[in-house]
């Protein structure tokens, strides 16, 4: 993974931070397409932006609030 060999960019957070949240394909085997698990993939690389320096200085949104 990207974030584990060391490489990261900001924007990464930003754009996962907007993808994750409203991923609706929870699917874990399709017949025609396989495995799909981009879910699973979604949390390896929360758990490797809760590990990286980078994520920890610019700080991460936990959520917003709504109105």
């Amino acid at each position: 993974m990207l974030v584990s060999r060391g490489d990261f960019r900001a924007g990464w957070v930003d754009e996962f931070e907007c993808w994750y949240p409203m991923e609706k394909d929870l699917r874990g085997h399709d017949q025609k397409l396989g495995w799909l698990h981009g879910v699973a993939h979604g949390a390896d690389t929360l758990g490797r932006f809760g590990c990286h320096s980078e994520v920890g200085r610019r700080g991460c949104r936990t959520s917003q609030p709504r109105d």
